[in-house]
């Protein structure tokens, strides 16, 4: 990648265009993309469910046969509008399984008390790990 180019150009050189939504915590934005398929569009991520990214998507989308609507992996900030958004498109929703599963479980109160003993299993240095934890309680106030 040139100085020149930006991470943004990349995708946009293979037909695939990033959506950055904003997030409303200290990670403060969120990558999805759309992309243009044989038979219609494919979003691959959908962002936060929240009024903004509503929006932002209902413009996206606007005269758009959305077909598929693709989950990379299961934080809130990556799936949490994808069950409105297939509501709205009728697209098909594709997560791997270990996602699906770990997304339903990971943001609950029995999943947030282990978490410092996972990290802890993990080799995290304690004072690392409680930033990670407050960072995880963060998306779940916003679930």
């Amino acid at each position: 990648m040139t100085k020149s180019t930006k991470r943004t150009d990349i995708p946009k050189s293979y037909g695939v265009k990033p959506i950055t939504l904003d997030l409303p915590f200290r990670l403060d934005h969120v990558n999805c993309f759309l992309a243009e398929g044989e038979y219609g569009w494919m979003v691959i991520d959908a962002g936060l469910h929240n009024k903004q990214t509503e929006a932002r998507w209902d413009k996206e989308l606007e005269g758009k046969n959305v077909t598929d609507i693709i989950i990379t992996h299961y934080h809130p900030d990556h799936f949490g509008y994808a069950g409105r958004m297939q509501e709205k498109t009728g697209a098909r929703i594709s997560m791997t399984k270990v996602d699906h599963d770990a997304g339903t479980n990971a943001w609950t109160a029995s999943f947030l008390k282990k978490l410092n003993d996972n990290y802890k299993m993990a080799g995290i240095p304690d004072d690392i790990s409680k930033k990670m934890k407050g960072n995880t309680e963060e998306f779940v106030a916003y679930r």
